[in-house]
């Protein structure tokens, strides 16, 4: 016989004793009356919130707030669309949202590096050339913001599922 097996079984007789349980036998009032301390947990799949799950609800969100902002804009400038795009050397793709005048200025400065006339800035020095852009398109959002409430309502939405989003982390 093995020394092991018969180990955990002399291990195991004390317990078996102790709780008052015979091996093969069970008690019949205890299967058919049901414990009324006991829980009943109904498992939905549907229901889990995941990242993967939060993450499409705030881009949904997201897009919900730039397409309402985008009707509402005073310049076109300031309106706003999203691409997913890769940096150089990568093939993972990112979205990235960002208005129409940063765009202009991106283009631009593409064009003249691409032409040799000037050299290619950093995405910090394009943000630092578009600054006052940048103001008046962020205080005409915020202005939006305070007269449409549906804009303030989606926006605290979004606030609440990035909190849940870094409450999983």
């Amino acid at each position: 016989m093995n020394f092991k097996l018969l180990s955990a079984a002399l291990l195991a007789l004390p317990l078996l004793v102790a709780s008052n349980i015979s091996y093969g036998q069970t008690n019949q009032d205890q299967l058919t009356k049901p414990n009324k301390e006991m829980e009943v947990i109904e498992v939905n799949p549907n229901n889990f919130i995941t990242r993967t799950r939060l993450k499409k609800q705030l881009i949904k969100k997201q897009n919900e707030f730039i397409a309402l902002y985008n009707s509402l804009a005073a310049d076109p400038d300031f309106r706003v669309f999203c691409r997913k795009v890769a940096k150089i050397g990568s093939h993972f793709k990112k979205r990235r949202c960002t208005p129409v005048f940063y765009d202009k200025k991106e283009i631009l400065a593409v064009q003249k590096a691409l032409t040799g006339s000037w050299l290619m800035p950093s995405s910090k020095a394009l943000l630092f050339s578009v600054r006052k852009e940048r103001a008046a398109s962020l205080q005409d959002m915020y202005q939006k913001m305070i007269v449409n409430p549906k804009l303030k309502k989606i926006v605290e939405e979004f606030k609440e599922l990035n909190e849940d989003l870094i409450d999983t982390l």
